[in-house]
């Protein structure tokens, strides 16, 4: 990219602030540590501006941001905006940081109120001029007054796999997988809440693992079949074959060259969506990707595993449990832990949170098995022998929760699936209430559960 970038930043502070917490965040405290120093032009005590020669150049400093917050969002007393947009390099810099905080000054009037402690928005010219790692980062095109913008997804958004012939630059084939994503696939994910990524978007050092974990462990997955005019396209079809028991949406041309024609017999079923062959109305556009939506929501909802107890499913990396993080959870689970957003946290900062409402003497034999617990549990992966099937005796007591005091409850782990492609253990965890089989024990000083299941009911 040969345009130059103009960043404005825009700090706004909420109404609440507890008195103990010292003085309000700035974007001089906030950015104090980012290196190298970023020559910002103060433009109040709350907004600023600074220049960029490259996307790459800007994406440190909005990283940098979102990692400095990521792991406190319910503990910020501040809401950044940060709006890119670009000119040439010979555009007077006076009235390009007049723009971008004109911009900025909209979106701050118009945007409804974020959940989350940064939102970035950049212009579609450059989103268009973007790689597609970094394309994968951003929202489709929405508007804010006059202007269209992209909007920076937010870390915990989950993702959902897209299976697309890709073909080579400019040629045909890709430039009708992206008309496909573009117009269909990234609107529709984005309403049902989920980040879009093709093969040729993901950012890891190799694509086929990552691809086929995405393919085995994503909670939806869209295929874009291509057209059968040459042949259906092998990888398209090998990867929907590796997907095919799990739950995907498939997109249809409804022609080729005009002519109506069948899909293979294994894929003829509800889970098909028909596009136009042509580009169609607005109207008519938007129509397929409320449906493609739909089919998303619809598709995640039957898979989903309803229970009365709270519960959550964690990405348990192996060799780097500081990685390990919740990737989704039940409506109770934010108040079982009593903390906002618990899908996308890391695995440490929530057991941390927890462990703090638990009495000091319960925490630590707590800590203990459950390491002892997923340490059984990869080893019966691997066909150990002699190894029996792991269950935790020591439960969560709550003493410092503002509705459970006194209630004990037991991590269950009711499903779980390893990814040989990332090292990730994904575990499906119940938190289920034990307080009546929970009882102290006088020897080890501690609560511990007697509840097994090592009887059976006489049915004579």
């Amino acid at each position: 990219m040969t345009k130059q970038l103009v960043m404005a930043l825009g700090l706004t502070h909420k109404d609440s602030q507890p008195a103990a917490a010292g003085p309000p965040a700035s974007l001089e405290t906030l950015f104090a540590s980012f290196e190298p120093k970023l020559p910002l032009s103060a433009i109040d005590l709350n907004k600023a501006a600074c220049l960029f020669d490259s996307y790459e150049a800007a994406e440190q400093l909005i990283s940098f941001a979102y990692k400095s917050t990521e792991n406190a969002k319910d503990q910020t007393d501040f809401h950044l905006n940060i709006v890119v947009i670009s000119c040439s390099a010979s555009s007077n810099d006076g009235i390009m940081v007049a723009r971008a905080i004109a911009m900025l000054d909209k979106i701050e009037q118009k945007q409804p109120s974020s959940e989350y402690p940064i939102d970035t928005y950049i212009t579609p010219d450059i989103y268009d001029a973007l790689d597609p790692r970094h394309q994968d980062l951003y929202r489709a095109a929405t508007q804010v007054g006059k202007d269209l913008v992209h909007q920076r997804l937010q870390e915990d958004a989950q993702r959902c796999f897209i299976i697309s012939p890709i073909g080579d630059a400019q040629s045909p084939v890709r430039e009708r997988a992206d008309y496909v994503f573009k117009t269909y696939v990234k609107p529709a994910c984005e309403a049902a809440s989920f980040r879009a990524v093709r093969a040729d978007m993901m950012r890891g050092g190799e694509i086929t693992p990552e691809m086929i974990d995405a393919l085995q462990s994503d909670p939806i997955v869209l295929v874009y079949l291509g057209s059968p005019k040459l042949g259906w396209n092998p990888n398209v079809m090998y990867e929907l074959g590796l997907r095919h028991d799990a739950p995907y949406i498939a997109l249809k041309d409804m022609t080729a060259d005009g002519k109506k024609y069948e899909l293979p017999f294994d894929i003829q079923d509800k889970r098909v969506v028909e596009i136009p062959e042509v580009p169609g109305k607005d109207d008519d556009i938007a129509a397929t990707v409320r449906t493609i939506k739909d089919r998303i929501k619809d598709a995640v909802i039957d898979k989903q595993w309803n229970y009365l107890y709270p519960n959550a499913t964690i990405d348990l990396k192996l060799g780097d449990p500081a990685a390990s993080k919740y990737i989704e959870g039940s409506p109770q689970i934010e108040a079982f832990f009593e903390m906002k957003r618990v899908k996308g946290k890391l695995l440490n900062d929530v057991i941390q949170h927890l462990t703090m409402k638990m009495p000091d003497y319960q925490r630590r034999p707590f800590m203990e098995e459950q390491n002892s617990l997923i340490g059984s549990l990869i080893l019966s992966m691997g066909n150990v022998s002699d190894v029996e099937y792991p269950y935790a005796t020591i439960p969560i007591v709550f003493e410092k929760h503002s509705k459970l005091a006194g209630r004990a409850f037991l991590p269950i782990i009711v499903r779980y699936q390893f990814s040989p492609a990332t090292n990730v253990l994904r575990l499906r965890v119940v938190y289920l209430d034990v307080t009546t089989a929970t009882t102290m024990d006088s020897a080890k000083h501690y609560f511990t559960c007697t509840l097994k299941c090592d009887k059976q009911l006489s049915l004579s």
